[in-house]
């Protein structure tokens, strides 16, 4: 059975909140004096008053309608406005409807709803208010029984005490006490009793050290000790009890700080046992009270596990809390009312909490030392996922520098105040794992949350370790002329930093923590912004080479007046006279004439660069055939002018058809290195032999061996 909607209205500073969705982890934020510790009393109140009416009656400590009712609506006239009401929504497991139908004769579904008003008389109304079936509230002693017995609940108070830690010990205590009504040697002997209870208590000691060791790990051993009464010539179960802590000095713990008393409460908690069938609701106030941020990471774990078999509802003012992979599970408690929160942004801008700019739209953070980790992942990342890269890309997920190991205890401390989900990703080498270890000890970090670049077979190794050396080498030996592609250096189980100085050093070249810095920089920019998948494979092309035909501009004649209004400039001979983006070999001619004068100009040619497809188009048009506007407008079908002499003379056309059938007739492997290298290449002497006379000799020499 779960407790899953909960609704309030009238009560103290809640004037209304409808349908709070209860999950198995519920959180509620606000500021302060907006009234989630009202919420939670306002179910505490309710849980027990539908409780304690099948046990022992209800009292009035529950609810008092001049303390609780709001004073700003006691001057209403319509007496069901002057009620506060409380609804709860149940929702039994399928394994309890047969049991239902057993007990109270109802068939019905998993929903089971309680309503309880109580007016100026404080007397509570409770009613079961199923639409469609009068049966449930003729029945709704039956069915309040039936849900009493088969859940428990836990509330919590942000002020903790020594006594409140001993009434959460005293309920655990009871209910496992009880099954002792029934053994024959606590009917047939009393002092046989006391010897069961102590044992029983002694054993629950035992189970508790642990939990409190993940608060307190300097705890020894507890010791709670039965304080015997006796009634009517009977041993009672005992009421008193006391709760012995041994850290060096046994002390009860009514002499221990507030701080320790919390614990204690909360760690009993972890520990306690359900009857079998049974639910659990826990509500807590404010669980990080008292405690240091070591103590309130270790808490968020246990508050977690708890969950796991019981439902949790808090209130808290630290993020550490808030559910971030369930925001709905985040009830945002403002100005007397309640609703689920939609945003990690809503939640923080209601804790307080400042989120640095580059923060305010995550909700992951992947932590790294350096930033040439930052820009190599982020850079690697999106190629292994398609999810990974669109979170960077919206900043849902962001990579984070800390620019040296020494900054971790610092900057998790500040992630922790972000609401932020994260992960720390370190070398794994001295420095990382002392500032792992160092982190972790203040408690602001789990070992869960680390990973390292571990290399099988290195004791030590960075994140550079995990790259292809053949990705950075040239770029390195652009900058420092140090070949790393030597086969010796990345031998050995040295971490990457120490085989890079021991080859500079071989070779002459100083190594320092600055030129280690900037080496770094370099390996992370020599990545592909677009990564393929680089490895020392390479792919296979069929490439067709020619030295290309002579490309000649054709001369540019202006007119007296243009050339006298500057209209010959760098930019209209490229464009008109050489043609945009290609290249000539022989200079051209600028003719300045007078008005009238201007010769007629040779046909224009065109200098462009062609496909075997497109040359065909227009290879057996008669071109005598043709008038002037005719050729004009076969010329603009994608195929050469058909008076170009690349289809007229047989010279052109030869060196053309051996151009299309040539192959080199040999395969050549190609590395996205290689690729790159080509790529500068041409870039550097231009295409063919255009640009340097020999360029296609070198280019064969370098890359066709």
């Amino acid at each position: 059975m779960d407790l899953v909607e909960f609704s309030v209205s009238n009560y103290r500073s809640i004037t209304s909140a409808h349908k709070i969705k209860l999950g198995n982890y519920t959180v509620l934020v606000g500021k302060n004096n907006e009234g989630k510790s009202n919420l939670l009393n306002a179910l505490d109140a309710a849980m027990n008053i539908m409780m304690k009416r099948r046990n022992h009656g209800y009292r009035e400590i529950y609810y008092d309608w001049e303390r609780d009712f709001p004073l700003q609506l006691r001057e209403r006239k319509r007496a069901n406005g002057l009620v506060s009401i409380f609804n709860l929504n149940f929702k039994l497991k399928p394994e309890e409807l047969d049991e239902f139908h057993s007990i109270t004769g109802i068939r019905g579904n998993e929903d089971i709803p309680v309503s309880i008003k109580v007016g100026r008389d404080n007397i509570p109304d409770i009613e079961i208010p199923k639409k469609g079936s009068s049966s449930y509230n003729r029945k709704s002693n039956e069915i309040i029984k039936f849900i009493s017995e088969r859940i428990e609940y836990n509330y919590i108070q942000a002020i903790r005490t020594d006594e409140m830690a001993k009434r959460t010990l005293t309920s655990l205590v009871y209910r496992q006490l009880l099954s002792l009504e029934d053994d024959p040697d606590y009917l047939s002997a009393q002092k046989k009793l006391i010897e069961l209870q102590q044992n029983l208590l002694d054993k629950l000691s035992a189970q508790l050290v642990e939990p409190l060791k993940v608060f307190l790990p300097s705890i020894q051993d507890i010791k709670i000790q039965l304080m015997l009464r006796s009634e009517n010539n009977r041993i009672r179960f005992g009421n008193d009890y006391d709760i012995k802590i041994d850290d060096g000095v046994q002390t009860s713990i009514s002499n221990k700080g507030d701080g320790i008393k919390s614990l204690v409460t909360l760690a009993l908690l972890r520990e306690r046992s359900n009857r079998k069938g049974s639910a659990s609701v826990i509500a807590i106030e404010e669980p990080e009270s008292h405690l240091h941020s070591g103590a309130i990471h270790a808490l968020v774990d246990v508050i977690n596990s708890i969950s796991e078999n019981n439902q949790v509802i808090i209130t808290t003012h630290n993020p550490l809390f808030v559910q971030r992979n369930h925001l709905s599970h985040n009830i945002i408690v403002d100005d007397g009312t309640a609703k689920p929160a939609k945003s990690i942004d809503e939640i923080r801008k209601i804790l307080g909490v400042w989120a640095s700019d580059n923060l305010r739209s995550a909700r992951y953070v992947l932590v790294v030392e350096g930033e040439d980790d930052k820009i190599s992942l982020s850079k690697i990342l999106p190629c292994y996922s398609e999810k990974v890269g669109k979170a960077l890309k919206t900043s849902s997920l962001i990579i984070k520098s800390l620019g040296g190991t020494g900054n971790l205890s610092h900057d998790i401390n500040d992630l922790n105040g972000s609401m932020c989900r994260y992960v720390v990703l370190l070398d794994n080498d001295d420095a990382g794992r002392n500032a792992a270890k160092k982190t972790t000890d203040k408690g602001l970090l789990k070992e869960s949350d680390i990973r390292y670049t571990i290399c099988n077979g290195s004791p030590d190794a960075e994140f550079e370790d995990c790259l292809n050396p053949r990705v950075y080498a040239s770029a390195i030996k652009e900058e420092y002329n140090v070949d790393i592609m030597d086969k010796t250096i990345f031998k050995g189980n040295k971490k990457w930093s120490d085989k890079l100085k021991d080859a500079f050093l071989s070779r002459g070249v100083n190594w320092t923590d600055t030129i280690e810095e900037k080496v770094k920089m370099i390996v992370a920019n020599s990545i592909p912004d677009s990564i393929g998948n680089i490895t020392e494979e390479s792919c296979s092309v069929k490439i067709k080479y020619n030295e290309f035909p002579v490309i000649e501009a054709q001369d540019r004649y202006f007119t007296l007046q243009e050339a006298q209004q500057g209209a010959i400039t760098e930019e209209v001979l490229k464009t008109q006279a050489i043609l945009e983006g290609k290249e000539t070999v022989r200079p051209f001619t600028v003719y300045v004439v007078k008005d009238g004068e201007i010769p007629k100009a040779p046909h224009k040619q065109n200098v462009r660069f062609i496909s075997e497809k497109y040359y065909r188009i227009n290879e057996n048009v008669d071109a005598d055939a043709l008038t002037e506007d005719e050729k004009e407008a076969y010329s603009k079908n994608g195929g050469l002018h058909v008076d170009s002499k690349w289809y007229q003379e047989q010279e052109y056309q030869d060196v053309i058809e051996k151009t299309w059938k040539k192959n080199g007739g040999k395969v050549y492997r190609f590395t996205h290195e290689d690729a790159r290298r080509a790529e500068e290449f041409v870039d550097t002497h231009g295409i063919g032999n255009s640009r340097d006379e020999n360029a296609l000799a070198m280019f064969a020499n370098e890359f066709l061996k």
